[in-house]
């Protein structure tokens, strides 16, 4: 695999992620509940995957479950672009860096879920 398809794979999943974050979120606002948002944005998301057609791995599959974690935070808090571009990059690096030293997805992607969410409310304090 040449860097270059890795790169275009990496950002793929970055723009995942992000849209996914945005999405979930604007969808918990406008249906004033975070679950059902993170449950229709992982069929949303899951269904163009399932479309697609891939050859190989699950790996946007599970960072549309990873945003949908991300996304169901309070409404207010994902108002900024750059924030989110932000936590869309952390969230997408400890995915990348993890990889190796976690089994299963569950635990994972919660954990990388809460240190994003965590990471976000340490910087807003500051």
């Amino acid at each position: 695999m040449t860097p270059w398809i890795n790169m275009f794979e990496q950002f793929f999943f970055l723009l995942t992620i992000f849209l996914g974050i945005i999405s979930t979120n604007y969808l918990s606002h406008l249906l004033n509940s975070s679950i059902i948002s993170s449950a229709a944005i992982g069929v949303l998301f899951g269904g163009i995957y399932f479309l697609m057609k891939p050859k190989k791995k699950n790996d946007p599959l599970l960072l549309v479950y990873l945003e949908s974690f991300i996304g169901m935070t309070p409404q207010n808090i994902y108002s900024d672009f750059f924030l989110v571009l932000f936590l869309s990059i952390t969230s997408l690096l400890m995915y990348i860096l993890s990889k190796k030293y976690f089994k299963g997805y569950g635990g994972k992607l919660g954990s990388i879920a809460f240190f994003t969410s965590f990471i976000f409310y340490f910087l807003e304090q500051l």
